[in-house]
């Protein structure tokens, strides 16, 4: 048989539409990316399989919550607009590509967003369930700010997350008849029931709430345009995860949840290999959203507008570290501002070296010109400037996605 005709058999097989839609639907993340490094056209093929399936999925997922496809499409545009992530078990259960009948919608917000996206849900049909500690309204829970209290041990409450600021609960009566083709049929599992959107508000940024979790099977998130898993290998190809923090009140209850749902939490990690411990599993040392470590899925965003001032995601680092003193894996980083002469306009988390790295370049930079000079270093590239001086607060205003790019 000629080998050129095989060639070409083998690459039409791989990026034809009708036949790679049923293959990839069968293949791990780790397949598509074996596939995707065969050659140029399956790559392209992978990755127009995986937006395009994803997009529809997330549209799945979010029409268990919302009514329409419209509201699906302003959903995602809020999104853009208030660049809140999309966590937890919905989270997973886009990138496993799977369904949790019974999951809620946790969404993870900057400080400051809560009450537009809580008022967008009520626009929708939505009601505020306070917690017993809460407010009785949420126009109450807006007006206190009651910061969200870890000690709290109310059965409805989500086990602890540090870097959190509050809870937001909202319920709604949905019918699990399907209200759109591409919506799965749940009639036959569950009768109507109440669908849940959790509105979680971080203390700086949703990014850290997110390295807080108590394990790495839920470290996942979908932006207004990606789809991010931080431990794919781990999570999606092998349904296994290591815990990130020390046993709590909580943390049987999350890790057996995941159990349920065929996940494996290897104990004690002194008897488990290297392997597993730092590269089957995970990737130690620093690590950032969206790196050579993690699985990244574009998604469609048509008819989306991008943000006006995006969130660099990759800007919030991270060390993943095993102590020697712990049979705890250790995620490390400092959230807020740390440059003090510099500003952006977001808060990022930051793995410490890397700002303690960041911090020593710039002081240097700046001891040695002027502001004036220091920006024409900073905006040598005309199509792309990365920073501006405000003279009002008298510090140079970092545009935050090319900062992080260029000194990654």
């Amino acid at each position: 048989m000629n080998c050129t005709t095989t060639a070409d058999a083998g690459l039409k097989l791989l990026t034809s539409p009708p036949v790679f839609d049923s293959l990839y639907a069968f293949c791990s993340p780790g397949d598509l990316c074996r596939v995707a490094k065969t050659c140029n056209g399956a790559s392209q093929a992978v990755t127009n399989y995986v937006t395009h399936r994803f997009t529809i999925d997330l549209s799945r997922l979010l029409l268990r919550f919302l009514a329409s496809q419209d509201d699906v499409l302003e959903f995602r545009r809020l999104q853009a607009k208030h660049q809140f992530l999309i966590s937890g078990s919905a989270a997973l259960q886009l990138l496993d590509r799977t369904i949790y009948p019974d999951s809620d919608l946790d969404l993870y917000l900057f400080p400051n967003d809560a009450e537009a996206v809580g008022r967008w849900l009520i626009g929708r049909g939505y009601e505020f369930s306070p917690y017993q500690w809460g407010g009785q309204t949420f126009e109450e829970v807006m007006k206190i700010g009651k910061p969200y209290r870890r000690d709290d041990r109310d059965k409805n409450m989500k086990y602890a997350l540090p870097g959190l600021r509050n809870i937001i609960n909202f319920k709604k009566l949905i019918s699990r008849a399907p209200r759109d083709e591409q919506q799965p049929d749940l009639s036959s599992i569950h009768e109507d029931k109440f669908a849940e959107i959790q509105l979680i508000v971080s203390d700086v940024t949703p990014y850290e709430a997110i390295l807080q979790f108590h394990t790495t099977v839920v470290m996942n998130v979908v932006t207004w345009d990606r789809a991010i898993a931080l431990f794919p290998l781990g999570t999606l190809d092998h349904h296994r995860g290591i815990q990130t923090a020390l046993p709590s009140w909580g943390f049987d209850e999350a890790v057996e949840k995941y159990r349920r749902r065929g996940f494996n939490f290897p104990q004690p990690y002194s008897g488990v290999d290297e392997g597993f411990k730092f590269g089957t599993t995970s990737s130690s040392g620093h690590r950032f959203f969206g790196d050579e470590h993690s699985w990244v899925v574009s998604l469609d965003t048509t008819g989306i507008d991008p943000p006006e001032k995006p969130v660099a995601a990759e800007g919030n680092s991270w060390e993943f570290e095993y102590p020697s003193y712990s049979n705890c894996f250790a995620i490390r980083t400092v959230a807020g501002r740390m440059f003090h002469w510099i500003d952006m306009h977001h808060a990022y988390c930051v793995a410490e070296q890397f700002a303690a790295h960041v911090n020593k370049l710039m002081t240097t930079l700046y001891c040695a010109a002027d502001r004036k000079h220091l920006l024409q270093l900073f905006n040598q590239d005309a199509a792309q400037p990365l920073a501006k001086w405000t003279e009002a607060t008298d510090l140079i205003i970092m545009h935050d996605y090319p900062f992080w790019y260029y000194y990654r």
